[in-house]
């Protein structure tokens, strides 16, 4: 049985433990929050301890490692108290509020010895490394063009935080990171970034990037939780196209349309949330430092370019640094 200490109580949180725990590998063992009585209800529900103090969690003997399903303003601080005192974190996507922050979170998992991994399933998910080895493999040529959306307003009209500056609010770190971590993840990091947004209280309800390759290869990708969008990815190359279907970030097919006609779904048992926790808690076990499917270098580029699209929006979450 694998101990988890989960920090947090919210959506996130709930979500990911009810397909982590139909995987009898694994246990959340206690859980904390800011508010007690949120943090009391959910480990109730769970059969986990509820701790009062984020300390007392910390200090449990008995944790494997702890996840971190925080607003983004809180993930550097708490990731780098477990760092500390060498607990193994899978932390939330974004990482960090800035490039800077997620540099100084590397720099001190390294300094103890300790893994640290981004939880973004998608950089786990089986349809996405299909879809990279198929890129790999040259199945649809030279790459030509990837249009990527992420736009589901609907589903964060009564989520508080995600329009607050004070919680790293907007649509970029939420939704936009997805489709640059897709683009990233096949292409690289780009040679121009160019991007445009709709400003409301300090964060972007709708944000319009283009990540341009020396090659000619063209990445227009979108996030907004004010409009709605298709929510899936093309990639078209000069032999063919290759398609995943809404919800491109989480999606269990994928189709390739070529040379060769493939269609693949994934048969994963319980989703990817418990994938993702099965790989991690396969590369804790090995006493590996860093993730062979996020390696830090990955984390690192994806951050520095969103700290140029937020440079070139305007978006600033310097006050909420601090908290």
């Amino acid at each position: 049985m694998f101990n988890w200490g989960f920090i947090g109580s919210g959506t996130i949180c709930k979500n990911v433990s009810k397909q982590l725990l139909k995987n009898k590998k694994h246990k959340i063992s206690c859980v904390w929050s800011r508010t007690y009585e949120h943090a009391n209800a959910f480990a109730k529900s769970i059969s986990a301890k509820t701790y009062k103090t984020i300390n007392e969690l910390l200090n449990d003997k008995t944790l494997d490692a702890i996840y971190i399903g925080t607003p983004h303003s809180s993930h550097f601080k708490y990731a780098k108290m477990a760092l500390e005192r060498g607990i193994p974190v899978l932390l939330e996507k974004a990482f960090t509020l800035s490039y800077e922050n997620t540099l100084k979170l590397l720099e001190i998992a390294k300094k103890n010895n300790t893994y640290i991994c981004e939880a973004m399933w998608t950089w786990f998910s089986p349809v996405a490394l299909t879809v990279k080895e198929w890129f790999s493999a040259n199945k649809i040529g030279k790459p030509l063009t990837m249009r990527s959306n992420f736009c589901v307003p609907t589903f964060f009209r009564k989520k508080e935080r995600i329009f607050n500056k004070l919680y790293g609010g907007g649509s970029l770190l939420d939704l936009g990171i997805y489709p640059i971590a897709y683009a990233y993840n096949l292409f690289g990091y780009p040679d121009d970034i160019k991007a445009s947004a709709k400003m409301k209280n300090g964060v972007d309800l709708d944000c319009k990037i283009t990540l341009t390759y020396n090659s000619g290869l063209i990445c227009e990708l979108r996030s907004s939780i004010n409009r709605l969008g298709s929510c899936s990815t093309t990639i078209i190359g000069e032999n063919g196209k290759i398609k995943v279907p809404a919800p491109m970030h989480c999606s269990r097919k994928a189709f390739l349309k070529g040379k060769e006609n493939i269609k693949y779904h994934d048969s994963y048992p319980f989703g990817l949330y418990e994938n993702e926790f099965n790989l991690v808690e396969e590369e804790i076990k090995q006493e590996k430092k860093e993730s062979s499917y996020v390696p830090f270098s990955s984390t690192l580029n994806v951050m520095k370019i969103i700290e140029e699209i937020k440079k070139q929006i305007g978006l600033s979450y310097d006050e909420a640094n601090s908290l």
